[in-house]
């Protein structure tokens, strides 16, 4: 994002350098470039079936997928297509579409997506599913997706915030209008519903 903003490719030239310090443990340095950094990240999700990659140890959430898949985007583009980091996103994609949507019959008329799997055995976490995490999931989505691939996947998760049955009317009368109470156990320990998961909804209905 940076170099397609700026211009400014000192990171791919000159790098910079990756510190992990933590008591007790000796300090970890590694010097990185950013070409490097998307080989290692493009790697780790050539290794995985799903073409997923962790943002924390041993899971691999929906909602976080979106920032490398735009990040490869985004260098191929700036990097002419040199490398074609992008073309692993087909492979992520199509898990997605198998794997990924919510299949819990309490769920699935009000929640599009699952949320999280463990990577070693990708078994799925159930009744996390929550419309906070749609709402971050469908509005990244479109900018990496190819338009005629995703128009349907991502208006079938449109049309189900839409018709979300947890819409209420906002009970402050300073703010109007209506929120999505998501419900569910980790819609309310994550802070995905009420306000978080209605802020992404313009979002979703202006794509």
């Amino acid at each position: 994002l940076y170099e397609s903003i700026s211009g400014d490719f000192r990171y791919d030239t000159d790098g910079f350098d990756f510190i992990w310090n933590k008591t007790d443990y000796p300090i970890t340095k590694i010097h990185y470039t950013t070409t490097k950094l998307a080989y290692v990240i493009y790697d780790q999700m050539n290794k995985e079936s799903s073409a997923g990659v962790s943002c924390e140890p041993g899971w691999i959430y929906t909602i976080c997928q979106n920032h490398p898949h735009l990040g490869f985007r985004l260098y191929d583009l700036v990097h002419n297509n040199s490398r074609k980091f992008s073309q692993i996103s087909s492979k992520w994609k199509e898990y997605l579409k198998t794997h990924a949507l919510e299949d819990i019959p309490l769920y699935k008329k009000d929640r599009y997506f699952k949320m999280l799997y463990q990577r070693e055995t990708h078994i799925w976490v159930p009744f996390f599913a929550s419309t906070g995490n749609d709402g971050w999931n469908l509005a990244w989505m479109s900018s990496w997706f190819d338009y005629n691939e995703t128009s349907n996947f991502i208006c079938d998760g449109w049309k189900i915030m839409y018709n979300n049955q947890y819409w209420k009317p906002s009970e402050n009368s300073t703010l109007p209008g209506c929120f999505l109470d998501s419900g569910g156990y980790i819609g309310v320990r994550m802070q995905l519903n009420s306000w978080v998961a209605t802020s992404f909804y313009p979002i979703v209905e202006k794509q």
